[in-house]
């Protein structure tokens, strides 16, 4: 789903954010860890989707990603991050229900 992008995400300067998140991430795509042949490869992505975290655009939620990765994830939250979510859900139920 295409948004419209805040002006420092855009031309010389979202370039050069893009190089930054590539640089902190050792120029390498956050989700399948393979490496950008070049800097028109890169793309920030929402770690945790505008669709579910409204907050506008925080840099710190954006991370590298290749184009292929960026789509796949499209809108959803990290399967990763999921599991993490689910388990801590899982077991403090399992400890609020001992408790009772």
């Amino acid at each position: 789903m295409r948004r419209h992008r805040p002006r420092w995400l855009q031309g010389a300067a979202g370039r050069k954010f893009r190089r930054r998140l590539a640089v902190r991430h050792g120029w390498r795509c956050f989700y399948c860890r393979k490496g950008f042949p070049n800097h028109t490869a890169i793309t920030a992505d929402h770690f945790i989707p505008l669709s579910v975290w409204r907050r506008g655009y925080p840099k710190s939620n954006l991370v590298p990603a290749c184009k292929p990765c960026n789509r796949a994830k499209d809108d959803q939250l990290p399967r990763g991050l999921v599991l993490v979510l689910l388990s801590v859900g899982t077991a403090s139920a399992t400890v609020m229900q001992e408790a009772a």
